[in-house]
């Protein structure tokens, strides 16, 4: 019998290093990819970066240029409202000169009263 129960050991000792070894090649292979995986996700997210970042340079592009025409606008509103009130002071000096003084010297009492408190 002893020698019955050494064979089947020498067997079983033999599958369990097959086994063993056929464990260390599949952790092996997992690791090879999961590291595939890690490079695809890496490759994917500095895609997804340089997208959502060519966006945002799209859209500061597009608020710059909107802010330009405003401020176009705005200058150009200015330029015409500043000729409208030459044109109104080059008709009527007197009364112009006379607003002016009006409410200068108001804004004068205020600005007083509110430094005598």
């Amino acid at each position: 019998m002893t020698g019955r129960g050494t064979g089947s050991q020498s067997s079983d000792a033999g599958r369990l290093e097959e086994e063993i070894s056929a464990l260390k090649s599949d952790v092996a292979k997992l690791r090879e990819d999961i590291g595939a995986v890690a490079d695809a996700l890496k490759d994917i997210a500095g895609e997804f970066t340089g997208s959502a970042r060519g966006k945002v340079n799209e859209r500061v592009a597009q608020a710059r240029e909107k802010v330009g025409e405003q401020v176009e606008q705005a200058s150009a509103a200015g330029k015409a409202a500043v000729g409208e009130l030459g044109e109104r002071v080059s008709q009527r000096p007197i009364a112009s000169l006379v607003t002016a003084a009006t409410v200068g010297f108001i804004l004068a009492k205020l600005l007083d009263l509110g430094g005598r408190r």
